[in-house]
């Protein structure tokens, strides 16, 4: 596992927490992620262009649907290109997948509306880096 992975859960979880009590994902918790992915990189644990792409693949049509005012916020729209440029498209994609169903499902059951969205990010990324810790040893 990549060490700005494994450290990504800290401000990840300053990020859920904040999201959670006060409806804001501050600006330092994804200029810390966006650290992560540099130090994956600087390490040789990563490569740019792929870091790169997932920034733009899931920031801009990110970007462009809270745009349109669709629910999405600033916050979320920056902390998923930040997560997607540390972890790549086809790992971003399963987590926004898995986080957005958690998110539904959640909303359903409270009949709420309008929900944070930050912790279902981060549960879900806890659980993808829990799984590749157990894999792996």
């Amino acid at each position: 596992m990549e060490v700005g992975t494994f450290l990504a859960f800290f401000p990840l979880s300053c990020a859920a927490y904040c999201d959670f009590k006060q409806r804001i994902i501050p600006d330092w918790t994804v200029f810390l992620l966006l650290c992560c992915t540099v130090l994956n990189t600087a390490t040789g644990q990563a490569a740019f262009l792929p870091s790169l792409l997932g920034l733009l693949v899931i920031g801009i049509p990110l970007w462009l649907t809270a745009a349109r005012g669709n629910e999405i916020g600033g916050g979320d729209v920056k902390l998923c290109a930040a997560l997607g440029a540390l972890l790549g498209v086809e790992k971003m994609l399963c987590l926004l997948a898995l986080a957005l169903l958690a998110l539904i499902i959640n909303g359903k059951l409270q009949k709420k509306r309008c929900l944070p969205f930050a912790p279902y990010v981060w549960g879900v990324f806890f659980m993808l880096l829990a799984a590749e810790l157990i894999v792996r040893s």
